[in-house]
């Protein structure tokens, strides 16, 4: 089971809206560009304009990513050292209600996924937008959030 992934805005992709990342979300990007509305010439123009080399970890993946999150791709990674998901999205967080409707919709199939599986099945979950709100979430709070 991995240990970061990628939801896709609705509709992007049929057959799934959560992407499972297998090294680096940045590597999953430059994989598969068409997937997140790129191609391989912008991702390398992005590097290029940053002197880095690609795949690079620096100022280029962030433009990327922040552009990514910005369209309604969430970002998710299972921070090992405290064993919780970080989620980062574009949604506001200052309202139960917002978090409710715009991301944990989304992070429906994504929790189905990763709750099946006992290693991630009782982690704490930490949501995070641009704007540097951020909010914890208990597995319980979190499942209760999505069972509508």
């Amino acid at each position: 089971m991995a240990n970061a992934y990628w939801i896709l805005p609705k509709n992007e992709v049929e057959e799934s809206a959560v992407i499972e990342v297998k090294a680096k979300h940045i590597d999953t990007v430059i994989d598969n560009p068409e997937i997140f509305g790129m191609t391989y010439d912008e991702i390398s123009q992005t590097y290029k304009k940053y002197n880095e080399k690609l795949r690079f970890e620096g100022f280029a993946r962030e433009e990327i990513v922040i552009a990514l999150i910005m369209k309604g791709y969430i970002h998710i990674r299972k921070n090992k050292k405290t064993d919780c998901w970080r989620i980062t999205t574009i949604n506001s967080l200052s309202d139960t209600k917002k978090v409710e409707q715009c991301t944990i919709r989304k992070l429906t199939d994504w929790y189905k996924l990763v709750s099946r599986n006992k290693e991630h099945k009782f982690s704490d979950f930490e949501i995070f937008n641009l704007e540097g709100e951020s909010r914890y979430f208990a597995p319980s709070e979190f499942k209760s959030l999505y069972s509508y």
